[in-house]
């Protein structure tokens, strides 16, 4: 089960319970990998048991991750993950905010190519295999999908993809934005400091814009509230500095003018 590319028309789950069905996917796979390794061989080479244990260890940081991520999507605040963590809530936050903050601009699903629901049956029948009491849907049993078919949760899918796509075509405007943009030194002249102005303009405009798709998202996605208003302010403060350094390129090109 590997992730490809986008497909058209395939279901989508409330944000909620595709990130419980990532997690449970990524607790099947590590377990997995971990049975692998009961064997005892007496022959392994220098360091490969310990290769291996640091290779779980890994693993087991991204299913924390994963954790993370399905709690902020049932509404955990990071003052409760971070007690959970025995950390500080800026620790907690400065930790995982970014990977939830790439969560969302992925989409917020489990997979781009197969059905969560699809997963979630898998898990269900490979749980079955190994557990002592009969589990039956021990996966799919406890989705909000299954649970309540008729939520409206979906629905806000349309909204939040198109603000996430202007999002990106934003990011990607800032991109080039950054790209163009030269050092001054000594020998810049009145015009190349006209297109620096412009150019940090033009960057001030696109952080502007960005801090109001994160406004949108606010209420798009109200769980990853917080992390969108972090974002916003972010934005708006890298706007600021822009601009100052526009009204400075301004300053440079008449200073130049003058000294010609």
């Amino acid at each position: 089960m590997t992730d490809t590319a986008p497909t058209t028309g395939l279901r989508r789950l409330s944000p909620r319970d595709e990130s419980r069905v990532r997690l449970a996917r990524h607790l099947w796979m590590l377990a997995n990998d971990a049975f692998g390794l009961l064997p005892v061989d007496p022959d392994t080479p220098p360091g490969d048991l310990l290769r291996a244990a640091l290779a779980l260890q890994r693993d087991t940081e991204a299913l924390v991750t994963d954790a993370v991520i399905a709690e902020r999507e049932r509404g955990t605040t990071w003052e409760q993950l971070a007690q959970a963590a025995e950390v500080t809530r800026q620790a907690a936050h400065e930790r995982w905010a970014t990977r939830v903050s790439i969560w969302s601009e992925q989409g917020r699903v489990c997979s781009s190519k197969e059905s969560a629901l699809d997963i979630a049956a898998f898990l269900d029948e490979q749980y079955s295999r190994y557990a002592v009491e009969e589990a039956p849907a021990a996966v799919s049993g406890g989705l909000d999908a299954v649970r309540f078919p008729d939520a409206p949760d979906e629905r806000q899918r349309d909204r939040t993809q198109t603000l996430h796509e202007r999002r990106a075509d934003l990011a990607r405007a800032l991109q080039h934005w950054q790209e163009t943009y030269t050092t001054p030194d000594e020998s810049t002249g009145r015009e190349d400091w006209l297109v620096l102005a412009a150019n940090r303009s033009a960057a001030a405009r696109t952080y502007d814009d960005l801090a109001r798709v994160h406004d949108e998202l606010v209420t798009a996605e109200p769980a990853l509230a917080d992390e969108h208003r972090t974002e916003a302010e972010t934005y708006r403060a890298r706007a600021a500095d822009a601009r100052s350094y526009a009204d400075l390129a301004l300053k440079g090109a008449q200073k130049a003018e003058s000294t010609q």
